[in-house]
């Protein structure tokens, strides 16, 4: 499956997580990009992190979230948030 594939069935997954928790949706800005960051598919994090990141380049606010696996029961303990505006912290060379 392609990325565009597994972020819909992502989306799918966080759409279903908001349906039983609707508080999900309020902790989300106003106005944002939301960006899925699974943890459980690498290739597909990358992917989400480097469109995430040209959105901030382009001046966008970003709010990357970080999700858990579908093997994992989704509740609100199971969602962490990540945000990034649109000036990063530095991060140290490997």
């Amino acid at each position: 499956m392609n990325a565009p594939d597994r972020n819909l069935s992502l989306a799918s997954e966080f759409l279903q997580a908001v349906l039983d928790d609707p508080a999900l949706v309020e902790q989300i800005p106003d106005g944002v990009t939301l960006v899925l960051i699974p943890n459980d598919d690498p290739e597909l994090a990358r992917f989400n992190l480097d469109l995430g990141w040209k959105a901030v380049l382009a001046g966008e606010d970003v709010y990357f979230r970080h999700v858990r696996g579908a093997a994992t029961p989704i509740g609100r303990c199971e969602w962490e948030l990540r945000r990034l505006r649109p000036s990063p912290p530095r991060c140290p060379e490997n």
